[in-house]
């Protein structure tokens, strides 16, 4: 009964059967159990499918040919193919089923090339073909684009073969519509859904998407087997996963998706196929255990494991290091493979912004540092060398976005309008600071521009980014946090609890982490001994990337679609900057007593961030020598007309040392007041002079 609920096409009748069966502890063959793992392959349950192949283990009946078929159906169905295939390499004599069934297999997931090749392969050994055969053979021209070929077989199927004449029209039309000429085949077939070719084709389905032809989902849906028989064939092309969970949720009135046992939980339907392909589509990354021996699953407290025989430890890293994302080379040109110009979504107006602020965030930082050599304030850290992650970062994000700076980040409030005059007031502690001159400089601060105030601490606001992440998502705001940190904070405990509670909790935040390879003298060799930063976040079961820092496009991309998914899927995600410090690490450091000067300059000359998108925007007519000394003047005048404004500007009080903190001052606070007043003024010459009393 299971095999003939499965022939029919009812797989989810057979998958309740089954499961009734098996409770019922009723022995069943080869056929029995080859019949349910053919009823998950229609419907993609990969986890089922695989708990039923290891019951045939364990009662002997793995040798069987036709349950390895099945199972090799299942991987390819499922987007297996890799698996699929070690499978079929490994059945001696493979039957004419074995063959079709992997050749669909790579049909069906995009392979053509593949498949053509295995098709050749299949003649050689004089496997006869039937109409599955041609119906992946046409696939796989359809694939690779090529219709000439397809028409071939098309004339060889129908004469030599003689194959149904109906289903030929209907594989020829899939062949030339998907590989782009729809004209030919709506001429052979003015619908593709019409009486004349039959409606459940996976074929003419999956043609008519990837031709961007109108199918709606009210049609796909009065058809019991659309969606079950061409599942893998409609998500060939990943762009159609989101068209096509619009077509199961339409499709809940079927007579197939109706039965109770898809939907009352018997069945794992959260595993199907679908989804894992919708969530590797996302992340770019789709992870299956690689462990031929797996025996059994069990059901552990978070998830499903799978036992093996086999005494495996983990390699302490990957054979390969995860590549860095980047876009443009160090001569301003996009490189081999990068998306063209028109593909990114920066225009000229946003692209000379985003330089103009770097040329202006250089000049300020280059200012300010000589001021406190000058001995003019007491202490400067720059972010030269890491212009690009500032900015771009900046402009990628929304005003609403919530950062958390670590010290390094200027960048941000000067995009988002902090002004040079704001900065000054800052630095030398004016009566205009936003913190009355109780922070020591560079802690900057701004409630309006969404800015909380630098602490120097290192690592603490990545487990407040996360609280306030968490905040933003239980107010339903289109907004998430954005926490920076350096490679050194990555030695802190604060860095991991902060990691490890986003994940849990799921909370839309971004970590970026600035990994310019020194923590101070620190470098990253001595930090970690892992694939530097952006391998943790997978530890931590979040999505992660790396990315060029010194990049402007690649970082700007990179931010802007970790956002939108942040946003939209309220999960957290981890960026790893790649960068180089060229400053010394703060005003209180000699970088050139721990590392070599020609690398600083290499890093300062050739790898700048500011020349690498100067010549990319010069490259594209935005941008030319004049515009840049005219830029360069001006800026300089503004910041040296702001310090010059800070300097002669009032100080706070010294009250304001003791208010903001108690609504009503503590009688041990006034006591501190009145000593400190009475010191200032037996003593002035020990206190700067300016300070109102």
């Amino acid at each position: 009964m299971i095999c003939g609920l499965s022939q029919n096409g009812y797989p989810m009748e057979a998958m309740d059967l089954f499961c009734t069966t098996n409770d019922s502890n009723i022995w069943m063959d080869e056929f029995s159990l080859s019949s349910a793992i053919s009823a998950c392959s229609s419907i993609s349950l990969l986890d089922f499918g695989e708990q039923i192949f290891a019951r045939a283990i364990v009662v002997g009946l793995d040798n069987h040919q036709i349950l390895a078929t099945s199972l090799m159906d299942l991987y390819c169905k499922c987007g297996l193919v890799d698996h699929g295939r070690k499978l079929f390499d490994q059945l001696i004599d493979a039957d004419s089923a074995s063959w079709n069934s992997m050749l669909m297999g790579y049909a069906m997931n995009g392979h053509g090339g593949e498949a053509l090749a295995l098709f050749h392969l299949m003649r050689l050994k004089a496997v006869p073909p039937n109409e599955i055969t041609f119906t992946a053979v046409l696939s796989a021209c359809s694939h690779c684009g090529l219709v000439e070929e397809g028409k071939c077989w098309f004339w060889i199927m129908k004469y030599d073969y003689h194959v149904n004449p109906e289903s030929s029209i209907t594989l020829l039309a899939a062949a030339l519509a998907s590989a782009g000429d729809w004209m030919e085949s709506s001429s052979k077939a003015s619908d593709p859904l019409s009486p004349f070719i039959p409606p459940a084709s996976p074929l003419t389905c999956a043609a008519a998407f990837s031709s961007g032809q109108p199918i709606t989902t009210t049609r796909l849906a009065e058809h019991r087997f659309i969606i079950p028989s061409s599942m893998a064939v409609l998500l060939s092309s990943r762009r159609n996963l989101v068209h096509f969970l619009k077509i199961m949720q339409s499709a809940t009135a079927n007579p197939l998706y109706g039965h109770p046992s898809f939907w009352s939980g018997k069945l794992p339907f959260s595993n199907l196929a679908v989804f894992r392909l919708f969530q590797s589509a996302r992340a770019g990354v789709l992870e299956v255990g690689d462990d031929d021996e797996s025996h059994r699953v069990v059901d552990f407290p978070g998830g499903k494991i799978a036992f093996t025989p086999r005494m495996k430890f983990l390699s302490e890293s990957p054979e390969k290091r995860v590549p860095c994302y980047r876009v443009l080379d160090d001569h301003g040109y996009l490189i081999e493979g990068a998306l063209s110009e028109k593909d990114f979504p920066m225009d000229k107006e946003t692209a000379v912004k985003i330089y103009g602020s770097m040329v202006t965030l250089q000049i300020m930082d280059t200012i300010f540092y000589e001021a406190q050599r000058q001995g003019r304030i007491s202490f400067y850290l720059t972010s030269m060398g890491e212009e690009a992650i500032n900015i771009a970062t900046a402009a990628a994000l929304s005003p609403n976005d919530v950062v958390l700076p670590q010290y390094r980040e200027q960048g941000i409030l000067l995009w988002r309008g902090f002004t040079l005059e704001e900065f000054a007031n800052q630095l030398f502690g004016t009566k205009e600071d936003y913190g009355k001159g109780r922070q020591m400089p560079i802690h900057y601060g701004s409630n309006k521009l969404n800015f909380l105030t630098v602490s120097s601490p290192i690592a603490t606001q990545l487990p407040q980014a996360v609280g306030i992440a968490y905040s933003l998502k239980m107010d339903n705001k289109d907004a998430c946090a954005v926490a920076f940190s350096g490679d050194g904070a990555t030695s802190e405990g604060d860095f991991h609890a902060g990691m490890n509670f986003a994940a849990v909790m799921e909370a839309p935040v971004m970590f970026i982490c600035r990994n310019n390879g020194w923590a101070i003298s620190t470098p990253v060799t001595e930090q970690f001994r892992s694939d530097g930063v952006v391998v943790k976040g997978q530890a931590y079961g979040m999505r992660s990337i790396r990315v060029d820092g010194n990049d402007v496009l690649a970082v700007y991309n990179a931010v802007r679609v970790a956002r939108e998914m942040i946003i939209k899927e309220q999960k957290p995600i981890l960026l790893e900057a790649l960068t180089y410090r060229v400053g010394h690490h703060s005003t209180s450091d000699d970088s050139t007593k721990y590392r070599p000067l020609d690398e600083i300059k290499h890093w300062e000359n050739t790898r700048s961030p500011l020349s690498r998108f100067r010549k990319w925007i010069q490259n594209n007519g935005w941008w030319t020598d004049t515009a840049e000394t005219e830029l360069r003047g001006s800026v300089r005048k503004q910041v040296l007309k702001a310090i010059q404004g800070a300097e002669k500007a009032e100080k706070p009080d010294v009250r304001e040392l003791f208010t903001d903190v108690y609504d009503e001052l503590p009688l041990n606070l006034q006591q501190q007041e009145k000593s400190l007043r009475e010191s200032i003024n037996k003593y002035p010459q020990d206190f700067p002079s300016g300070i109102p009393r």
